[in-house]
């Protein structure tokens, strides 16, 4: 398996690992409804028992969640790196050198359109000039030879009119475009992509507490409709109920 393909797996991996962990916070979120409507029908337990067994269970399915988000993480990282560096690898090495008799034939071209933009006869001629050189290179170690050049074949027209300058900026990013070969190109894509969503946040801990906050909610709702609880006094009781337990806030609800 060459770097490329290695690059590839690895950015699978990473993906494979965020699907799954939207799907741990789907588990999570199913599970602890489900047990919520078991212990709200639960007849044999009081108001107060039923609050003591939702707060259980739902420090359990959390707890739990946390060590699968932590070990998805770890993962990820690893696996994210991975494609960071591989591409890196791609997109720094060596391009393969052209025949002497082919670097050689460029050169002579090259030192051929220097000296026909000097002797241009107006701006719009040089430009042309250039702009046609450029086309003519498909080769990403001559384009990279010529983007080298560039800035001085450039510095000419660089302070002429505004559609002078836009067609200079033109020109470069022709060049610019064929410098890569299309591995590097999918390396940059693929890096660039990994990069951003290293910057997402794949812990999705927040996501669950509200979905558990949102239950909760829901059943202190159907708990008033019922008259089972007075509003005013649990809604007090909730607001009050706010602490910390492993270091983490949560809400007795």
């Amino acid at each position: 398996m060459n770097k490329f393909e290695k690059m590839g797996q690895s950015y699978a991996q990473m993906e494979q690992i965020r699907e799954s962990v939207k799907g741990l916070v789907r588990e999570a979120k199913q599970g602890f409804e489900k047990r919520e409507t078991e212990i709200l029908q639960d007849v044999t337990l009081t108001h107060v028992g039923q609050k003591q067994q939702l707060d259980k269970v739902r420090g359990q399915y959390l707890n739990q969640l946390l060590g699968q988000l932590q070990s998805a993480k770890k993962e990820f990282d690893k696996t994210s790196d991975n494609a960071v560096a591989f591409a890196d690898e791609i997109l720094l090495a060596e391009l393969e050198k052209p025949s002497a008799a082919a670097e050689a034939e460029f050169e002579r071209r090259l030192t051929a359109l220097k000296t026909d933009t000097v002797l241009a006869a107006n701006t719009k001629s040089g430009l042309s000039k250039l702009e046609t050189f450029v086309n003519t290179i498909d080769n990403p170690y001559f384009a990279r030879k010529m983007m080298a050049e560039f800035p001085a074949l450039a510095a000419s027209f660089v302070n002429k009119d505004v559609s002078s300058q836009l067609k200079l900026g033109h020109i470069n990013t022709k060049l610019t475009n064929v410098a890569s070969t299309e591995e590097q190109k999918q390396a940059q894509q693929i890096k660039e992509s990994t990069l951003s969503k290293k910057d997402q946040p794949l812990n999705m801990i927040s996501i669950i507490m509200l979905r558990l906050k949102r239950s909760a909610i829901r059943w202190l709702t159907i708990s008033v409709i019922q008259n089972r609880i007075p509003a005013k006094s649990n809604l007090i009781e909730h607001e009050s109920s706010k602490g910390v337990r492993n270091g983490r806030p949560f809400y007795f609800t």
